[in-house]
């Protein structure tokens, strides 16, 4: 999934330029949930990159669809980074 660039096109079009297939079933899906429950592995004491680039772009601009919905983080690792990992998430 392409990362954002900050160009700000969201904002000015509605909707991010970068027309990946997750971002918008999940931009969707985001506004039909009544709750939102995450989990990520734990990759050196943080979550998976692919959920912070996915994260970056669908809160950003999208973040009024998750607005008031409670929701839940689970990470899992085998050593160590999980409340570093939970602490990124929640943040």
């Amino acid at each position: 999934m392409q990362g954002c660039i900050g160009c700000y096109k969201c904002v000015e079009k509605g909707i991010c330029v970068f027309h990946d297939e997750i971002y918008l079933t999940l931009r969707e899906k985001l506004a039909e949930a009544d709750d939102i429950i995450i989990g990520s592995p734990v990759y050196s004491a943080g979550p998976a990159g692919s959920l912070c680039v996915l994260f970056g772009r669908l809160f950003y601009f999208s973040g009024q669809l998750a607005e008031y919905k409670p929701a839940a983080f689970v990470v899992v690792c085998r050593s160590g980074g999980a409340t570093a990992t939970f602490d990124s998430l929640n943040k």
